[in-house]
C-alpha cells in the first residue's frame, strides 16, 4: 500500500447482494471527477471475483482498485482505510459497519431496507444514500474527500456512536429501563 494515497475500503463477500459491481461503477465516476490520490480496496472473496476483476480491467481501473481477497488480518485494512463504502442491495445487520466505526472510518452506505440505517447516524458518522443512487453516492464521496473538517467531524462521530453502543452503555440503558419498570 502506498502511503501517499488515501483509501476507500469495502469489506464483504464478492456476491451479487453486496453490490461490488455497483461500487466499481461508482468509483469510476468518482475518479472521472479528477481525484488521483484515492484508491479502492475491496476485501473479501466470492463467486463473482473473476467477473469483478474483468469489470475493473474493462474500465481501466487496475491501478485504482484492488480486490484483496480473503484475509486473516482485516485490522490491517481498516487501519489504512480512510472511508468505508457499502453498496449492498440488501443487508441484515452488517457487522462491517461496526468494525469500520470502531476504526473511525466514516461510512457511506446505500440505505437498504434493513441494517445501515440502524447503525449510521446520517451526517454524524457517515451518510445514507438511496439504494442505487450512484450520482448521490459519488457526490457524497467527493464532498467528504474535499472537506478535511467534515471528514474529521465524521471520524469523531464514529467514536461517539461506538461509545453509545458499547456493552457499558447498553447495560446502563437496560438497567435504567428495569428500574423504571420496578416503580
Amino acid at each position: 500500500m502506498d502511503e501517499a494515497n488515501k483509501y476507500f475500503i469495502s469489506v464483504g463477500r464478492l456476491e451479487y447482494q453486496k453490490g461490488h459491481d455497483l461500487l466499481i461503477e461508482i468509483f469510476k465516476k468518482f475518479k472521472e471527477g479528477g481525484d488521483t490520490d484515492w484508491k479502492l480496496l475491496i476485501v473479501g472473496e466470492g463467486s463473482l471475483r473473476n467477473q469483478l476483476q474483468s469489470q475493473i480491467n474493462r474500465l481501466n481501473l487496475k491501478e485504482e482498485i484492488t480486490l484483496v481477497g480473503a484475509t486473516t488480518d482485516i485490522k490491517k485494512y481498516y487501519a489504512i482505510g480512510d472511508i468505508f463504502l457499502l453498496t449492498s442491495r440488501w443487508e441484515g445487520m452488517p457487522l462491517v459497519i461496526d468494525e469500520a466505526l470502531y476504526f473511525e472510518l466514516p461510512v457511506i452506505a446505500f440505505d437498504c431496507e434493513t441494517g445501515p440505517r440502524e447503525m449510521i447516524d446520517d451526517g454524524v458518522n457517515g451518510f445514507l444514500i438511496p439504494v442505487a443512487d450512484s450520482d448521490r453516492f459519488v457526490k457524497t464521496m467527493t464532498a467528504i474527500v474535499q472537506d478535511d473538517s467534515l471528514l474529521e467531524r465524521l471520524k469523531q462521530g464514529c467514536s461517539l456512536s461506538i461509545e453509545q453502543r458499547s456493552d457499558t452503555a447498553i447495560f446502563s440503558k437496560w438497567n435504567n429501563l428495569f428500574n423504571q419498570l420496578k416503580k
